[in-house]
């Protein structure tokens, strides 16, 4: 159980900084001309954070399904684990880049500010 903690913190710091980076890379990006490449560039910038959740949930069910817990108390462990993963995401995403979402929705389809 103390090796599975341990996966989720440093899985969990990890992807916080995953995402800040991704932040940053788009908050530059986004303020370039739009074009063909520009946009595959942008989407092809969340793929690290994709093949991390991947990786992190792989390793999160192999590790359950070592424990060898019940199926209802597999699935609220992995719940939690999933909500810890993704905290930093929501709080970056929210609180230190305010409007960055609708910023690159907008850049996305072509609607200036």
């Amino acid at each position: 159980m103390f090796e599975l903690a341990l996966i989720a913190v440093i899985a969990t710091i990890l992807n916080a900084l995953t995402v800040e980076f991704h932040c940053r890379l788009q908050t530059r990006h986004i303020t370039k001309q739009r074009t063909v490449s520009n946009l595959i560039k942008h989407y092809l910038l969340m793929l690290p954070f994709i093949f991390g959740m991947l990786l992190f949930l792989s390793i999160i069910q192999t590790k359950i399904n070592q424990l060898g817990v019940s199926s209802i108390r597999e699935s609220l462990l992995l719940l939690g684990l999933v909500v810890l993963f993704l905290s930093p995401f929501i709080y970056i995403m929210d609180w230190r880049y305010p409007g960055l979402v609708s910023k690159m929705e907008n850049w996305r389809k072509g609607v200036s500010d």
